[in-house]
């Protein structure tokens, strides 16, 4: 390792957890779900926290950004990936309808100067399956980012891996996800990487 001592990112109370980090090719952007009170809500968390940091080491943000807030705790923080630029946060929040919760596939683009760049922007509302937010893994290549993740459609009997494409400015190209793996068993975990040009998907599959 390059530190003999680990350096804090974050000092402060409560838990940081589901801790990320991604390059966009000059400086990471290291990405958690924060436990901290909120000002305005001290019994709820804040929500999705960063600080960028360099390649030597060095912490660029004296005190973590917010990102994302999480006013009732509904937040979950999913994968960063970058388009060689700028980076995009991808989130779950849990939306309450009557006596059901739907998980909402949201994103929040972040500059390389540590800055949010206009709002954050819904993705997908299922009203079609079930979406499992903590399956969620991202990539980047030839101008499109793909998001994978578990999910159960109801054309489906069995669970699946599914993906949807988004453009750089994170314009929805499949407005449905699309089936990527599963016809028996169960089919979890899916990860997804890239050579620039194409992407891999990955996941773990037991029958």
């Amino acid at each position: 390792p390059s530190e003999s001592v680990p350096f804090a990112l974050s000092d402060d109370i409560a838990d940081q957890y589901a801790v990320r980090a991604c390059c966009n090719g000059t400086n990471w952007l290291v990405t958690w779900n924060s436990y901290t009170p909120a000002p305005d809500h001290p019994y709820y968390p804040r929500g999705l926290e960063a600080v960028r940091v360099t390649p030597s080491g060095t912490v660029l943000d004296e005190t973590p950004f917010l990102v994302y807030p999480s006013p009732v705790g509904s937040v979950v923080y999913l994968d960063t990936a970058s388009d060689g630029t700028d980076w995009v946060v991808f989130l779950s929040e849990a939306i309450q309808s009557g006596m059901n919760t739907r998980y909402d596939l949201k994103a929040a683009r972040v500059s390389s100067g540590g800055s949010l760049l206009g709002s954050p922007v819904t993705l997908f509302s299922p009203s079609c399956c079930y979406f499992f937010p903590l399956g969620t893994r991202a990539a980047y290549a030839n101008g499109q980012y793909l998001l994978v993740f578990e999910a159960i459609p109801s054309s489906y009997v069995n669970d699946a891996i599914v993906g949807m494409r988004l453009t750089q400015g994170l314009s929805v190209i499949d407005s449905y996800p699309f089936q990527i793996a599963g016809t028996d068993g169960v089919f979890r975990e899916p990860t997804v990487a890239t050579d620039g040009t194409d992407f891999l998907v990955g996941w773990y599959h037991y029958t």
